[in-house]
């Protein structure tokens, strides 16, 4: 075993945020060596809202208003891993540079430590009078300084594919210092690197990993957790761009878009009143160091960050697609007929429906919903197992 000595990645965040008012854990190695590398900008972080919000950095004495400047430090962050309200920091490696999962007491609790030291925190307030939603936008990114070129650690790709590790958590703030996980983000989904010799390749829309998730320590045990399609299809886990909220003004039919064109659930709800209500969000960044892009040659990788919220003013979709049936001797769904659906065999990536079922062999479930329309977000879920199709 080898103690573990604080290893960071040290950079910089340059984080932009628009409100636009419309009406089983992968197997890599932890950090483990000291480098660090530096990301410098004299750049303020830019919060901008747009009609019927207001916002304001919570800790700040600017005050309300459409547009907040807040100074960016140099940061410093490990890996660590977590949910977004607690985190851990394994203070010990096994002789492979992984976790000792036979041994709690290698764990430090760290979630008590923001401060840019173990993760980046930001607390963002909105206020409006309006009855709306606030989603994530896919204007929002996890930006890689350079993709391109290969580093002379490395030698074959550059580390700033570290991007692929980072996690984003949305909390809203209830009570004071309660929080509630509105939505975690796995921003770079795409991202695959292997080891090939002494060097890497790296694919940056490769095959996403397969089961993202995080570790926690209690009553002496550390476990494993993995997020699954109940994450995926509540809108709770976030994987990829796809999923997040269009700032395109109409679809491929004309409808308004604003709300998750593939679903998913708000960050924030308002439900409008005469007088102003006031909501704080919770912003957690952090190096998730179960995902394969956490590996020791990678430390020191630069990117930065850009959050772009919408606000939405639809209703919920129709959540009464009633009884659904899977006819596997025709490939087909039963109980959609004359509505507008989507389908998909994870949760994560849907596909329009239209009379057929493609690519359904292997799956024992398929998830059916509603698609968005002028006036209403997507509809909830319908799990359907393959158990209970019609024949």
């Amino acid at each position: 075993m080898k103690e573990r000595t604080r290893k960071y990645v040290r950079l910089s965040l340059i984080l932009y945020v628009a409100l636009l008012s419309a009406a089983v854990i992968a197997t890599a190695a932890w950090f483990i060596t000291s480098r660090t590398a530096s990301i410098k900008t004299s750049e303020d972080m830019v919060i901008t809202a747009g009609q019927q919000l207001e916002i304001s950095m919570t800790d700040s004495s600017a005050g309300w208003g459409s547009t907040v400047g807040v100074p960016v430090p140099e940061m410093a962050i490990p890996d660590i891993t977590g949910n977004g309200v607690n985190f851990y920091f394994p203070t010990t490696l096994d002789s492979n540079d992984m976790p000792i999962m036979s041994d709690a007491s290698t764990f430090m609790d760290v979630s008590d430590n923001p401060d840019g030291e173990y993760y980046i925190e930001y607390k963002v307030s909105f206020r409006t009078a309006a009855q709306t939603k606030v989603y994530l936008s896919n204007q929002s990114s996890i930006i890689p300084k350079d993709l391109d070129s290969a580093d002379d650690l490395t030698g074959t790709v550059s580390k700033d594919i570290l991007a692929g590790a980072v996690r984003v958590a949305f909390l809203e703030e209830v009570n004071e210092g309660e929080y509630v996980t509105r939505a975690i983000w796995i921003p770079n989904d795409g991202y695959q690197i292997s080891k090939t010799g002494d060097g890497y390749t790296f694919v940056k829309d490769g095959h996403r990993e397969d089961s993202y998730g995080y570790l926690s320590v209690g009553n002496d045990q550390v476990t494993s957790h993995a997020w699954g399609t109940d994450d995926f299809r509540t809108g709770k886990v976030i994987v990829g761009t796809t999923a997040l909220a269009s700032s395109a003004k109409t679809d491929e039919d004309g409808n308004q878009i604003s709300a998750m064109t593939n679903g998913g659930a708000p960050l924030l709800t308002f439900d409008g009143g005469t007088e102003k209500t006031e909501k704080t969000l919770v912003i957690r960044i952090w190096l998730e160091g179960t995902d394969r892009e956490a590996v020791t040659d990678l430390v020191g990788g630069q990117f930065s960050y850009k959050l772009d919220f919408i606000s939405i003013s639809k209703t919920d979709g129709d959540n009464t697609l009633g009884a659904v049936t899977w006819s596997e001797t025709e490939n087909k769904l039963n109980g959609v007929e004359g509505k507008n659906v989507l389908y998909s065999f994870n949760a994560i990536d849907w596909m329009p429906y239209s009379n057929q079922i493609e690519g359904s062999d292997g799956y024992d479930v398929i998830y059916v919903r509603e698609k968005e329309t002028a006036t209403k977000i997507c509809g909830a879920v319908n799990a359907i197992p393959r158990s209970s199709a019609a024949q």
